[in-house]
């Protein structure tokens, strides 16, 4: 059998015990812990956008500083 399986069936045990205050704590810091990664994913691919970006503009801005430098 998978360690993952049974990991998680091990988890779901214990929760299933756990008395239901304890089980919306829980609950609410996993849910903390998920929105924190995903606003982290959302963060960095901003990041990667904008990094992406600027080199473009960089590049056209280069290009066309070099295509004035010749004409003149």
């Amino acid at each position: 059998m998978d360690t993952t399986n049974d990991q998680t069936r091990d988890l779901r045990s214990e929760f299933r015990e756990l008395p239901l205050e304890s089980k919306v704590a829980t609950l609410f810091q996993l849910e903390v812990i998920t929105m924190s990664e995903a606003f982290e994913t959302i963060a960095d691919t901003a990041v990667t956008l904008g990094k992406k970006f600027f080199d473009a503009v960089a590049d056209c801005w280069a290009k066309q500083s070099r295509h004035e430098s010749t004409t003149d």
